[in-house]
Parts: C-alpha cells; structure tokens; sequence
C-alpha cells in the first residue's frame, strides 16, 4: 500500500492542532479544540480527565475511527485521515488493537473463537488465524481457557480475552478506552500490569483512556484533558508532588 511509505521516525502518534466539532442543527459542540500531542513507538500513556472533557473523542479520531473537522493524526509516517474510508479500516486491520471497557465478546463464541474471528473477517487464513490466536491466548496467560464461552469466565479473563482479540494481528498501536471501568480494584491492578508487560515486552505502544489514578500510574506519562483540549502533561517517572497529585484527582473528580 502506498499509504505505508511515509517516513518512519521515533513518533508513533502525531497529532498536530487537531479539532472536532460536532453540529445539532444550530447548536455547535467543539469537543477538541486545537490538540497537539506525540507520542513516542513504544511508549505507553494515560489520557485522564473529568467526564465530557473529550478523552474518548481524542482516541477516536487519533485512530480514525472518527474524522477530524480540523488539524492532521500522523500514525507510524501515515496520514491516516486522507485514506479512503476502506483504506482506514485496512490500516487499523493491519496497524491497530482496540479494547473497550466492555468486553464485545460473541457469547456463543469460545475465547478462542472470539479471538480468531476479526483475523478471519480480514481474510487470514484459517489456520494461520487459529494459531495467533492461540498465540495471543499465551500472551495474557488464556490458552489453558481457550474453550471456555464468556459465561465460564470472570470478568477479568474476559478482559483478558479481550486484550488477546486486539494483539491478534500484531499491532504497532493499542488503543484502550477504559480497559478496566468494569473491573474490580483487584483485577483493574491485574489487567493494567498485563498491558504494561506487553509493552515492555513486545514493544507495543498503548495509549490508555482511564480515569483510575492507579492504571495510569503504570504508564510512562499522564496527559490530562479539560474541555477538549490538553491542559497538563505529567512524566510518571518524576517523583509525583503533593500539588500534582491533588489536580490530577480534582481533573477526575467528575467522572
């Protein structure tokens, strides 16, 4: 594909003066409003912030799932939004994993089915499909649990198996919309410290939408958000202070 040739350099995401806006016949909602924001292959982030401040529409339209009123989302050297809408879907198919703080497993389907299908719907061949779902099983600790329906499983195996579904095809990019809002403190810690492990160990690059202090103190920085745009940026890898310990719960206090 010719959308793959762009130039390569150590920014996974960039996303320069980005703006949305949504329109109601006269009433006009600007949900982003001038994001610029990088973020480095292999690196994993945390974007927080109060309800309605736009986190999700960020993650939406970073990854193309959304299209942009304004600005330009550069992914791996690709301009993503001057693809053709089959060009973008392509591309998230072959670049992208997406988990959501639902599960969308198929109940009728076993982990492992729940895992091969999207390869399957992308035209992978069916044993090639079978085996990196086993694969990606075997990454979040499942294969043992491969026949199980979503019934059988906890909430945090689900998840799991939703992680798996998403690291399928071999992303460069994951991106995560409150990978734990369902799950309780103890598997909320479990899950997190799985997607910091895939990170460091396969070298994946993780953008979290979270409003738990505690998952995005796992990752490398905390971008916080306040309506639509970027008010603060926090590397994890300071010692945090009492100061900006205090706004970044006060940033989530609505949520």
């Amino acid at each position: 594909m010719a959308e793959d040739s762009g130039p390569k350099d150590s920014a996974m995401v960039k996303a320069q003066n980005v703006s949305k806006i949504y329109s109601s016949g006269a009433i006009k909602v600007e949900a982003l409003r001038g994001i610029n924001l990088e973020v480095r292959t292999s690196e994993m982030i945390a974007i927080m912030g109060p309800s309605g401040c736009g986190k999700t529409t960020l993650l939406n339209c970073l990854s193309g799932l959304d299209d942009l009123t304004g600005g330009k989302v550069i992914i791996d050297g690709v301009d993503v939004h001057k693809m053709s809408d089959n060009r973008k879907s392509e591309f998230r198919a072959k670049k992208m994993g997406f988990i959501f703080q639902s599960y969308n497993l198929l109940p009728v389907l076993s982990a492992l089915e729940n895992v091969e299908l999207p390869l399957i719907i992308s035209h992978v061949d069916e044993k090639l499909a079978r085996r990196k779902a086993i694969e990606a099983l075997s990454l979040v600790g499942l294969e043992e649990w491969k026949d199980h329906r979503p019934s059988e499983l906890s909430g945090g195996q689900q998840q799991r198996v939703a992680i798996a579904r998403s690291l399928a095809n071999s992303p460069s990019i994951i991106w995560a919309d409150e990978p734990t809002g369902n799950l309780d403190s103890e598997n909320s810690l479990e899950i997190i410290s799985l997607l910091r492990k895939l990170n460091r160990e396969v070298g994946l690059t993780l953008i979290v939408v979270t409003h738990d202090q505690a998952v995005a103190s796992q990752t490398d920085r905390i971008v916080v958000m306040r309506n639509g745009q970027i008010v603060r940026t926090k590397d994890t890898s300071s010692p945090p202070s009492l100061s900006s310990s205090t706004e970044l719960d006060e940033d989530n206090s609505n949520e």
